[in-house]
């Protein structure tokens, strides 16, 4: 991935009131007056990365999945980040310490997890880890 386009990806429009409306009135099904009060709370930048999700279908929880969304891009968004500043050489990203994805799905770490980060998130785990991928 380019520098450029990094950079055209890590840049991101503020949601207009008109925009959050409009989100709110299309999922209106699902959205409550909670979850709209908080969406329209929210930073601008926060109401794109959920209006950027687009409709909310079948949803028992539309907040959680608001937060989630939120939660979602803000992760992205410091992957490209550190993705952005490992091919600039720029500072304030995570640099060389990230995870790259590939279009194809697949994946690699510019470094390998120490002992005790796989040992945290084996402990994070556990309950979803059977024994055998404990040993792996």
């Amino acid at each position: 991935m380019s520098s450029a386009t990094v950079t055209r990806l890590l840049q991101i429009t503020p949601a207009t009131p008109e925009e959050v409306d409009e989100f709110v009135s299309d999922n209106r099904r699902w959205i409550d007056d909670a979850a709209a009060t908080e969406l329209r709370n929210m930073s601008a930048l926060d109401q794109r990365r959920i209006v950027a999700g687009g409709t909310i279908v079948s949803c028992r929880d539309a907040l959680g999945v608001m937060r989630s969304r939120v939660r979602q891009a803000k992760e992205k968004e410091a992957l490209l980040a550190g993705i952005h500043a490992s091919q600039t050489g720029s500072p304030g990203g995570v640099g060389e310490n990230v995870a790259v994805i590939t279009q194809d799905g697949g994946g690699k770490l510019s470094r390998p997890a120490t002992e005790e980060e796989v040992q945290a998130f084996i402990q994070s785990n556990r309950r979803w880890l059977t024994e055998e991928a404990e040993e792996i």
